[in-house]
């Protein structure tokens, strides 16, 4: 069994066994067994599985505690400890010359590092969603990808900010096809919209 079989079965067994450190340092010598480049990170494997809310899970857009009946699979492993921008945040690294307050990674990537097989924590590849949920680390809803296959998946669910919304947008939808269909000269259409 891989890493990922491994973890998303383990998913009510870990919500279980979450404060119980022996357990969870035998769970995490099954997952360095299967991907050795984990042997040192052991300590920070069990700190990470104990900082996730298995319960909190978000199935068809509500979130429910204790919906132990949705399978584990399918619904999002929310991060319950920092975050920052939604996505759940903590420490990997012990401090050094590089790092002196040590390393912060992102959790998503981090279990997407534990399950995945080629996917590296210093590498420029991105750990993405399927699900769209910042906070999610079930290893299930994430995938290795570039920064160009994240962005291509979000303009594919029609995520981006456009009109008004984007980050430098001044006009609504209706005024921008307003302007558009507009016979009037840019100087007249500039100081009627104050652009």
């Amino acid at each position: 069994m891989n890493n990922l079989e491994l973890i998303s079965k383990s998913w009510f067994w870990l919500e279980q066994h979450k404060n119980d450190e022996i357990a969870l340092g035998q769970f995490a010598d099954l997952l360095i067994a299967n991907k050795p480049e984990l042997a040192k990170y052991r300590r920070k494997i069990i700190l990470f599985l104990k900082k996730i809310d298995y319960k909190d899970v978000l199935f068809n857009g509500e979130i429910g505690k204790g919906k132990l009946e949705v399978d584990g699979v399918s619904c999002c492993w929310l991060w319950s400890a920092g975050k920052i921008n939604k996505y759940g945040q903590f420490l990997v690294e012990n401090k050094s010359d590089i790092y002196p307050l040590g390393q912060m990674t992102y959790a998503h990537r981090f279990m997407l590092f534990l399950v995945h097989p080629d996917f590296k924590l210093d590498s420029e590849s991105e750990a993405c969603h399927r699900c769209d949920n910042p906070p999610c680390c079930n290893p299930n809803h994430l995938w290795p990808g570039t920064h160009q296959d994240n962005i291509d998946d979000m303009v594919n669910k029609s995520r981006q900010a456009t009109g008004i919304n984007a980050g430098m947008g001044i006009l609504t939808d209706d005024q921008a096809w307003a302007i558009f269909n507009d016979t009037s000269t840019q100087e007249v259409i500039a100081a009627e919209y104050d652009v």
